[in-house]
C-alpha cells in the first residue's frame, strides 16, 4: 500500500511499470481498449501539438473505462494522461478509494495526483453543487501547474439525459434544457466529454479483472441526481427503454431552436442599434442600445434580446420573472429615456437610461 501523507497532495509517477495495457492484454481483448469518440477528440488534439491530458478519475466505472480506452490510444499519439484524484472528504470510504485508485494507477502504468478539498455544508448551493465547484476548482488548478489545458470526463448520454429532467423539473429555459455541452472552458481549463451521445464500454472492466469503486452517493435519494436515478429505474426503462437517447434527441432540439433564437437576437440587435465593447470616462465596459427601436419589437423579441445580452456580457441570464420585470421597466419609462433615476441591477451589471438609450453598465469583474 502507498504510503499517503494526510491532506496532503500528492503526485506519483506509474509509468516505468512493465504492466502496459498492451503487454498485460492480447488483441482480442485489447479491441476494446479502443473507441472512436475518443480517438476523434484525443486525434485532434494531436493535430495541435497537445502533448498532455488529464482524466477527471473518481475511480468508479466510467471513469476507469475512460482511463483505459484514454491511454491506449494516447499512447498511440505520443500523449501523456495524467489522472486526478479529487478527495472530497464526505464520505469514510473516500481514502480506501484513493489507495484502490493508486493500486489501479500502478498496475496500469499510470501518472496519478491525488488532491484533497474541503466542501462546505453549509453552503446554500447544496452539497452536490458546492462539492462540484470544489472539484473542477482543485482539478483546474492542478491542471495549470502541470502544464494541462485539456481534461477528459466520463460523462456519458445517461448523465446527459438526467440532467436534462433536472434542470426541466427545476423549471429551467432552453438553455438549461440544452444539457451538457461536449465540450466547455472552466477556470481557464477546456472540458472534453467525448461519450455525450454514448454509452460506455463496461465489459472492459471484466476483461481486466478490476472491481471499480462505487459511490454511494450516486443512487442516494437526499441528492438530485440520485433521486431522479432511483425514479427512472429499471421498471421504467422497460417501459421505455429508449428514453435516455429520446431525451439527448429533444436536447439537440433545443440546441438548435437556441440557435435559431440567437441568430433572431443578432439581427434585432442589428435593427435597435446594439454596440458592445464601449468604453465610458472611467474605462468601464458598457454595451447600448436605442430605447425607442427597442420598444417597436414585440415582447417575446425584446425578451430574447435582452437575454442575448446578458450572455455576451458574461452575465448570469435573470429568471424569467426578473427579466420580465426589465421590460416591463423599459416599456413604461418616458419614450426618449429621460427617466434618468431608472436603475436596475443584476449580477454585476446595471442597467440605466441616458438620452434616449438603454445602457448596460458592467460594475465589477466578472
Amino acid at each position: 500500500m502507498v504510503e499517503l501523507q494526510k491532506k496532503s497532495d500528492q503526485s506519483f509517477n506509474f509509468e516505468d511499470n512493465q504492466n502496459k495495457l498492451n503487454q498485460d492484454f492480447d488483441t482480442s481483448i485489447c479491441k476494446y481498449f479502443f473507441d472512436s469518440n475518443i480517438d476523434s477528440v484525443i486525434k485532434d488534439l494531436s493535430s495541435k501539438g497537445i502533448r498532455k491530458i488529464g482524466i477527471a478519475f473518481s475511480g468508479g466505472k466510467d471513469s476507469v473505462v475512460l482511463a483505459i480506452q484514454s491511454k491506449y490510444i494516447a499512447t498511440r499519439y505520443g500523449i501523456e494522461v495524467h489522472l486526478i484524484h479529487v478527495h472530497h472528504g464526505l464520505y469514510a470510504e473516500a481514502d480506501e478509494w484513493v489507495q484502490r485508485n493508486l493500486k489501479f494507477a500502478e498496475r496500469f502504468g499510470f501518472l496519478i495526483h491525488i488532491l484533497y478539498v474541503n466542501v462546505p455544508t453549509d453552503t446554500n448551493k447544496g452539497v452536490e453543487a458546492a462539492a462540484r465547484q470544489a472539484r473542477y476548482k482543485a482539478i483546474t488548478d492542478k491542471c495549470k501547474e502541470l502544464g494541462i489545458g485539456h481534461v477528459f470526463t466520463g460523462h456519458h448520454i445517461d448523465d446527459q439525459s438526467e440532467t436534462i429532467l433536472i434542470r426541466l423539473l427545476r423549471g429551467t429555459g432552453i438553455l438549461g434544457i440544452k444539457g451538457i455541452p461536449p465540450k466547455s472552458e472552466i477556470y481557464g481549463i477546456k472540458f472534453h466529454r467525448p461519450w455525450l451521445n454514448s454509452t460506455p464500454t463496461y465489459n472492459i472492466l471484466e476483461l481486466i479483472g478490476h472491481e471499480s469503486i462505487k459511490d454511494p452517493s450516486n443512487f442516494d435519494s437526499k441528492y438530485a441526481r440520485g433521486a431522479v436515478r432511483n425514479m427512472f429505474d429499471a421498471s421504467i426503462a422497460s417501459h421505455f427503454p429508449l428514453w435516455q437517447k429520446n431525451v439527448a434527441r429533444f436536447a439537440q432540439v433545443c440546441v438548435e431552436v437556441d440557435e435559431l433564437t440567437r441568430d433572431l437576437a443578432i439581427l434585432d440587435a442589428e435593427s435597435v442599434g446594439l454596440i458592445f465593447n464601449q468604453k465610458d470616462d472611467m474605462g468601464k465596459e458598457f454595451a447600448s442600445l436605442d430605447l425607442q427601436l427597442f420598444r417597436s419589437l414585440p415582447t417575446r423579441r425584446q425578451i430574447n434580446l435582452i437575454r442575448y445580452i446578458f450572455k455576451e456580457l458574461n452575465v448570469l441570464n435573470p429568471t424569467h420573472s426578473k427579466t420580465t420585470e426589465i421590460i416591463r421597466q423599459l416599456n413604461s419609462v418616458h419614450q426618449m429615456g429621460t427617466d434618468r433615476n431608472l436603475n436596475i441591477l443584476h449580477e454585476n451589471l446595471v442597467i440605466k437610461l441616458c438620452k434616449g438609450m438603454v445602457v448596460f453598465n458592467k460594475v465589477k469583474g466578472d
